[in-house]
């Protein structure tokens, strides 16, 4: 209020603030097909989605099938992604549990699917046998949100914008159909 403004220099703060997301949602999308040897087949789809409000760098996958399967043997027949670089050569579901390389990105509101198909023997214990993925990312300020897979084709089931509070297994059973025959003649 002295009337010179040149003595009056402050500057003006502004905060910018982020509300990162990640979702993971996953379902047996085929299978399981008894192969009538004691093993049977089944694909996982899983759908990444980035449902916040920047872009997600570093996003991993991790896939712990052997804590799945514990009791159960089983292999990788193929992982796949159209959409993101899988760790293919390296995933194994034990001591390597990511389905991702490094370096995976995710822009505001993209999503990507990866597929996962396995060989399972499960021996005497058919299941249910529930499995959980986890995804992460990190948003731009440093922020790491993440997401446990939830059953089925969409991360936010109850559409409330928050894909975390979402978790539900995704459930496999294997069946059989035992049948025995015998034939005796004189």
């Amino acid at each position: 209020g002295n009337g010179d403004p040149t003595d009056d220099t402050s500057p003006t703060t502004i905060t910018l603030s982020e509300a990162p997301e990640v979702g993971l949602a996953k379902a047996v999308t085929a299978g399981p097909v008894n192969n009538q040897d004691g093993s049977y087949g089944l694909t996982y789809t899983l759908i990444v989605g980035n449902s916040g409000d920047v872009a997600l760098s570093d996003v991993s996958v991790d896939e712990p099938l052997a804590t799945t399967f514990a009791g159960a043997t089983f292999t990788i027949d193929a992982l796949t992604s159209a959409d993101l670089t899988v760790n293919a050569g390296g995933f194994d579901g034990d001591a390597d549990t990511e389905l991702l390389v490094p370096g995976q990105s995710l822009t505001i509101g993209a999503s990507a699917t990866i597929t996962l198909e396995l060989t399972v023997t499960p021996g005497a214990n058919l299941g249910p046998y529930n499995n959980v993925a986890t995804a992460t990312g990190e948003s731009p300020a440093g922020a790491a949100p993440s997401d446990q897979s939830t059953d089925g084709a969409v991360a936010d089931a109850n559409g409330n914008g928050n894909p975390g509070d979402d978790s539900v297994p995704t459930p496999v059973t294997f069946s059989e159909t035992p049948q025995i025959g015998l034939a005796k003649a004189v």
